[in-house]
């Protein structure tokens, strides 16, 4: 019951930023907010405070779920990290979940908001228990096969593929 009402919540919150009204978004802006709204709801299972882990989430996915979500450069870099980490057997650029800008997502609600470019949209992630707010800024490309993330990016790391070209300390 609670994961129905996590997803629900989410597919809820999509809703525009106070600068660019729903009625006045683009169909391609209401494209990229629900391709990434879908991602949350496909994954809000992941803010649920108890401990049920049965599902994968989705930055240690198989290939296959990646590149239904990020476009190829970026899914290559996700598996390239995940074999760095077996390789070391320890962490190797990152130590966090980026779709939710922390290692911990317990409890949290997004709300997904368009920004002016028409393939880049924000997702809020609202932590109650800090009463804080983060953004995780999309960018989003169409390919042959729908829209694909082509890098990510936080307060902390502007941009995830550019996380990925550092070298592992």
């Amino acid at each position: 019951m609670r994961i129905l009402l996590c997803v629900l919540f989410v597919m809820l919150a999509v809703v525009p930023a106070d600068t660019l009204p729903r009625s006045r978004a683009t169909p391609a802006q209401s494209d990229a907010m629900a391709f990434i709204a879908r991602m949350y709801a496909d994954y809000s299972w992941e803010t649920n405070d108890a401990t049920f882990r049965s599902n994968t989430p989705l930055f240690v996915a198989s290939s296959t779920v990646l590149e239904r979500f990020f476009d190829t450069p970026l899914a290559k870099a996700i598996l390239a990290d995940r074999a760095c980490a077996v390789r070391t057997q320890g962490e190797c650029h990152l130590s966090f979940d980026p779709m939710w800008d922390s290692q911990d997502p317990g409890g949290v609600t997004v709300r997904v908001v368009p920004t002016r470019d028409s393939l880049v949209v924000q997702a809020r992630l609202h932590y109650p228990y800090r009463n804080e707010t983060r953004v995780v800024t999309y960018r989003l490309r169409r390919t042959p096969t729908g829209l694909r993330i082509v890098d990510m990016g936080g307060r902390h790391w502007p941009s995830l593929l550019k996380l990925f070209q550092r070298p592992v300390q």
